[in-house]
């Protein structure tokens, strides 16, 4: 579970977001502005959510992507983004979450997701991520699993990929 708030503006109050990742159900946002009447603002699951099981979660605020694609990162181009493991898989999704208002499940695969990057690391064991933890600044993702030990990905994000691009 991660969780994170969004200030306050002249039109809207203070929000309180939680991200869970659950086996078998995929990664759920839920606004829990009002604690007596949590909201589902989104839910992504995988293409085999059925045997899937969650492996581990981060969530980078203000993460740098060069959108537009020129090679600088700008301070528009920054967006909230959710890393998350699906097992036994062995992907990583990245998916855009800095607008979140999808209503019914997304499954991972179809365009409306707002993927940014399936990442799919065969020299990761297929047993557990056991963590994961992401360095904004320095745009690196470190993962443990059960057979490698450590694991550092760069995630320089320089545009993101169109879903229907994003192959195994």
């Amino acid at each position: 579970v991660k969780a994170y708030r969004i200030p306050a503006t002249e039109y809207e109050p203070e929000k309180v977001i939680a991200v869970l990742l659950e086996d078998r159900y995929g990664v759920h946002i839920i606004d829990f502005t009002n604690a007596l009447m949590p909201i589902q603002i989104g839910k992504y699951v995988s293409d085999f959510t059925s045997t899937t099981r969650s492996g581990s979660l981060e969530l980078a605020l203000d993460y740098p992507v060069d959108l537009n694609g020129d090679g600088k990162y700008e301070e528009n181009e920054k967006r909230d983004l959710l890393f998350f493991a699906m097992l036994p898989y062995s992907y990583i999704y990245v998916v855009d979450i800095t607008d979140v208002v999808e209503k019914q499940p997304v499954v991972l695969s179809t365009p409306e997701t707002r993927l940014i990057k399936k990442i799919k690391i065969d020299r990761l064991s297929i047993d557990y991520i056991f963590n994961m933890d992401i360095n904004v600044r320095d745009q690196t993702l470190a993962v443990t699993d059960s057979n490698n030990g450590l694991v550092l990905l760069d995630m320089r994000i320089s545009r993101p990929e169109d879903p229907a691009d994003i192959r195994d």
